[in-house]
């Protein structure tokens, strides 16, 4: 059991802060892909070995969970997890990603279902209110996918992409001020991203203000550039 733990230590090194709850665009990785290194295919298979050797050890279901999902497996990364809840059903990491799954897939009464009873553990878990709105918005209900988001935030001030994904729901709604100023707080607090400029871009477009627009288009094509490059 020590060297299994110390693989899945090693393991969920090499994915890093890529398992948060989710990527700019509003799907987990906390929501979306990362980087298991080299061989994903290798890690993947090395985690099967650890779960078939030993069954009920949660922790190995979920980082063979997450290994799948960051592949875009999503069947087994549920049934994995499933699993992991069958053998604790209190696991509030194994639930919240199994919300991720479920957005992943545009399952989103499923998802909300499984944030709702990560919130019924926990009111103040900033990762299910972060869930939840990104639930709330893929259904196209903003004015309360705000709120959620809020809370995310006073609850995780640092937890990125929240305050991105909040500036998309106040576009949505044509809150451009607001959508502006969640936008540059999300590149105070997590840096600049070509997906960031581009939307700040599109906000100051819709005030009118051009020359802002111009200048965020144009770094977000720099920032495009130099991802490329590296």
């Amino acid at each position: 059991l020590r060297r299994v733990a110390v693989f899945l230590v090693i393991t969920l090194a090499l994915t890093g802060g890529a398992l948060g709850v989710a990527n700019y665009r509003g799907y987990p990785l906390r929501l979306g892909r990362v980087n298991l290194g080299p061989s994903p295919a290798q890690a993947i298979a090395q985690l099967r070995n650890i779960v078939k050797q030993q069954p009920t050890f949660v922790p190995g279901h979920i980082a063979l969970a997450r290994a799948y999902l960051s592949q875009g497996q999503f069947s087994p990364a549920e049934t994995e997890l499933k699993r992991a809840l069958e053998l604790d059903p209190k696991s509030v990491e194994a639930r919240l990603e199994l919300g991720n799954v479920y957005l992943n897939q545009n399952r989103v009464q499923d998802a909300t279902k499984a944030f709702n009873e990560v919130l019924a553990q926990n009111p103040n878990n900033a990762d299910a209110h972060f869930g939840m709105g990104l639930a709330l918005a893929a259904d196209e209900n903003h004015r309360a996918a705000i709120e959620e988001y809020r809370m995310a935030d006073r609850l995780d001030p640092d937890s990125a992409g929240v305050n991105y994904n909040l500036g998309l729901s106040y576009a949505k709604l044509k809150m451009y001020d607001e959508a502006i100023a969640a936008y540059l707080k999300e590149q105070q607090q997590n840096g600049d991203t070509e997906k960031l400029e581009t939307a700040l871009a599109e906000a100051y477009q819709s005030k009118g203000m051009t020359q802002r627009a111009e200048e965020a288009r144009s770094k977000a094509l720099a920032l495009k550039d130099h991802s490329q490059d590296r």
